[in-house]
Parts: structure tokens; sequence; C-alpha cells
């Protein structure tokens, strides 16, 4: 089931479908958000991947329904995927490359437990570990089953991303 996206990006600038340019209005507080508005949505790694390669699938299913009753009020969500490494990732034996991985296979699991909710238009990548690589890694990872997704990091280092500053009101 592919989506079609509601936004598509152009340079830096975010259209709608009939190739306006969109402005969002945010706000901060996901519970007052009004129809059309726009949330970031924080969540935690270390709440999704608590044990390494094992997923909290009970949350993954109360954020799916979260994002459903956003959807029905027609406010839509850009993703924030926070990089606050779960216990078993802090071991000496890890190294950033592979905390790096886990991070990416860890959202792309998140991504296809909310496939279906279409009040997802973005992802933003964590500042933290945002390299080159990291961002390439990234994007390739979950856009090869959400291209529907439009792409965030606060500094951007490669073409598939707009930077945060785009967004702001």
């Amino acid at each position: 089931m592919k989506q079609e996206p509601f936004f598509i990006r152009d340079g830096n600038s975010i259209l709608d479908r009939n190739g306006r340019i969109v402005s969002f209005r945010f706000v901060a507080n996901p519970n007052e958000a009004k129809p059309q508005e726009c949330v970031f949505f924080p969540i935690k790694w270390s709440d999704i991947e608590f044990e390494e390669s094992s997923f909290n699938e009970e949350l993954l299913a109360n954020l799916r329904t979260t994002f459903k009753s956003f959807e029905e009020k027609g406010v839509w969500l850009i993703l924030q995927p926070l990089w606050q490494e779960p216990l078993w990732a802090q071991k000496e034996t890890f190294s950033l490359i592979d905390k790096m991985t886990h991070f990416i296979e860890c959202t792309k699991h998140l991504t296809r437990r909310v496939k279906d909710c279409k009040s997802i238009i973005g992802i933003e990548a964590p500042a933290e570990v945002s390299t080159e690589a990291f961002q390439s890694d990234f994007f390739t990872g979950i856009s090869k089953k959400h291209s529907h997704y439009l792409f965030f990091a606060k500094e951007v280092k490669t073409e598939n991303f707009l930077p945060l500053s785009v967004l702001k009101n």
C-alpha cells in the first residue's frame, strides 16, 4: 500500500498537491492542535527499542491509535525520533556506527507500524548524529517504503533533506 504524498518538495519549499507553497502553523501542545495545523511528535529511541532488536509493540500500537486520531482531526505530524540511547546501547562494545544502524532500524520499524497514518507528513533526523553518511542512510532506509515523507534536519548534509528553518512560521 503506497501512499501518495500530500506535500512535495521543490528546492527548499513545500508544495501542496496543487503546486501551491505551503506554510504550516505549528502548535507546541498536540492536544490543542486544530485542523491543518502541524505538530512535531517526539519519540524516544529508548522507549521503542528497550532491548536490543526488541521493540515495544504495545507503545507502537498506541502511537498508531494516537496518529489516527490526529488524522481524523486533520492535524499534520512530523515525527521526531529522539536520540536517547537505550541502556543496552550504552555498552562499550557498541560503536557509534552500530548505534546509528540500530537507530535507523528502530525508526524503520516505527514507520512500518504507522505506515497507514496519513497525518504523518515527514520525519526529522536527530541533530546529535546527523552526519552526511547518517542522513544518507536514514533517508535510504526509510524512504524505500515511505517515499511520501518529507525529510528534515536541523543542519542539512545531503540533498534529500529540508532545513528545519523552512517550517518556521
